[in-house]
């Protein structure tokens, strides 16, 4: 995908300059450094130290997680690998952690590690028992892990009733979005394009593309826009003369291009 970059579509994905300024220099520190290399999987290179620990954590997350047997399973310990590289080498922190969707591809490998492991020690009566074990202290982990994470309780608590409810109207976002004809091409922010997505033409803003129609958020920022991003931008919108106003209560705003 780097050979692709223009001067109008720029490669924005590589995340890993503790290695280097692109993906051959990264990989040039990966061969002629590899103690520092290692090392990167466990320290916090980003100076702050907020975000200490959050490696170590991770780590024993995996492991009590039954990790331990990818040990046992080489095949999927080697295709683990570069998912911890990808995941530890980054330079955002939120992505070393356990609190966000970064760590899901582990849990496919673990899985089949750990009941091949389990099988293959123990006799078929005892293995369904060890599995039955396996299961319940991994749902009590994850238990215990969604009411101890501090940034957003709310979204990573799926037991609260607080996760099922949203800040928005829906029945104004919903309002708005009846006015948006079926066949129309449209950006929109990303908690509103699942309930858009059927269609030949979205996109996902704030790239707007050839989209006649855009619908938006007054109250969250689109990312990676910041909050005064985001006002500014729909302030330039409605200066503009290129966009017209359809509707906007609820902090929904949908506009249509003239």
């Amino acid at each position: 995908m780097p050979g692709l970059d223009s001067e109008h579509h720029k490669y924005v994905h590589f995340y890993y300059n503790t290695l280097g300024t692109d993906f051959g220099s990264a990989f040039r520190t990966v061969i002629t450094r590899p103690v520092y290399t290692f090392k990167l999987l466990f320290i916090n290179n980003t100076g702050l130290s907020e975000n200490n620990g959050i490696k170590l954590h991770v780590h024993l997350m995996i492991l009590a997680g039954g990790g331990w047997a990818l040990f046992f399973r080489p095949k999927y310990l080697l295709m683990a690998i570069p998912i911890y590289c990808q995941k530890l080498f980054n330079d955002d922190p939120m992505r070393w952690g356990s609190a966000a969707h970064y760590s899901i591809e582990f849990v496919p490998l673990i899985s089949i590690a750990l009941f091949e492991v389990i099988n293959s020690f123990l006799k078929s009566k005892n293995a369904l028992w060890a599995g039955m074990a396996f299961c319940t202290f991994a749902a009590a982990l994850s238990l215990y892990y969604i009411k101890d994470i501090n940034d957003n309780p709310v979204r990573s608590n799926f037991l609260s009733i607080h996760h099922y409810q949203s800040s928005y109207n829906t029945e104004k976002v919903y309002k708005a979005m009846d006015l948006i004809p079926a066949n129309a091409s449209i950006s929109a922010q990303t908690e509103f394009c699942p309930h858009l997505a059927l269609r030949d033409s979205i996109f996902l803003y704030p790239e707007i593309g050839s989209a006649r129609y855009l619908i938006l958020s007054r109250s969250y920022a689109a990312w990676p826009l910041n909050m005064a991003e985001h006002q500014a931008r729909i302030t330039e919108f409605l200066s503009s003369g290129e966009w017209q106003k359809i509707y906007d209560e609820g902090n929904i705003l949908l506009l249509k291009r003239k």
